[in-house]
């Protein structure tokens, strides 16, 4: 049973990562590192074109006995980019970013069951605490160094599970994302980009579309449980952001959410 489970799944992953291998994206973390002997692992996987620095696979204290639902911590070496240059292909002095990124990835538990509900919010608590620590440079010897913008650069996204829009206001009032975002920005997170309030913000390209794929159909509840926070020096590079529908050849759906794009001067 444990090589008959493992094996689809194997070459499933293999098959990724040499479709992203061919577009550029090198650096990659090991798809493998959370799957269990019997189970769901984490999912989450970071593809990359820069060098990666360093990539932590935590698990959350409390979830469903057969996942290994968690996060996925990735530093990326920055200093790898090619150098920023303007319209006539000069190098940009103004435009010195940090040395490193760092990202938080995740997926959380997906019931609004009031237990259940209870245990993502326990697992939110316990990756807002990592942020908190990556925030404040007390973690692993990490010292941001950054010559134009001061602080760290840190991101942290996911599927959430915590829904706002109509569906959230529906389930709580939108009480579960508030206190979700509230506590991002206590982390030094302060910056959600793509959720309602932004919209009418700079820059433009923000909007409020639902992450959430849902039948097109009159009455249907929009739906939001992707999340993307970043710190100040972060949003500050944001070029634009954009809820994007990803498919497949002859249009088939990649995926029953829709991707999180953003794009950022580094």
């Amino acid at each position: 049973m444990h090589s008959c489970v493992r094996v689809p799944i194997y070459f499933g992953v293999l098959a990724v990562s040499r479709m992203m291998r061919s577009l550029g994206f090198q650096y990659q973390t090991s798809p493998v590192a959370t799957l269990p002997v019997l189970g769901q692992s984490s999912g989450l996987a970071v593809y990359s074109k820069l060098p990666i620095l360093r990539e932590t696979h935590a698990v959350f204290s409390q979830r469903r006995a057969v996942t290994r639902k968690g996060w996925l911590e990735v530093e990326l070496d920055l200093s790898a980019a090619p150098a920023p240059v303007d319209a006539a292909g000069a190098p940009r002095s103004d435009e010195v970013a940090g040395d490193r990124l760092v990202i938080l990835a995740t997926h959380m538990e997906h019931s609004h069951h009031p237990s259940w509900r209870a245990v993502r919010e326990r697992q939110w608590k316990q990756l807002v605490a990592r942020a908190t620590q990556l925030v404040a440079d007390e973690t692993n010897g990490l010292t941001w160094q950054a010559s134009g913008d001061a602080g760290p650069m840190v991101a942290v996204l996911g599927d959430f599970n915590v829904c706002s829009r109509d569906l959230g206001q529906l389930v709580d009032g939108g009480a579960e994302h508030r206190a979700l975002a509230d506590a991002m920005q206590s982390a030094g997170l302060a910056h959600e980009l793509l959720c309602p309030a932004a919209v009418g913000t700079e820059p433009q390209e923000m909007t409020a579309r639902p992450t959430l794929r849902l039948p097109s159909v009159e009455g249907a509840v929009s739906s939001s449980p992707d999340h993307f926070f970043v710190t100040s020096p972060l949003w500050q590079r944001l070029v634009r952001a954009a809820v994007v529908d990803t498919r497949g050849r002859g249009g088939l759906c990649v995926s029953d959410h829709f991707g999180l794009f953003a794009e950022f001067r580094i």
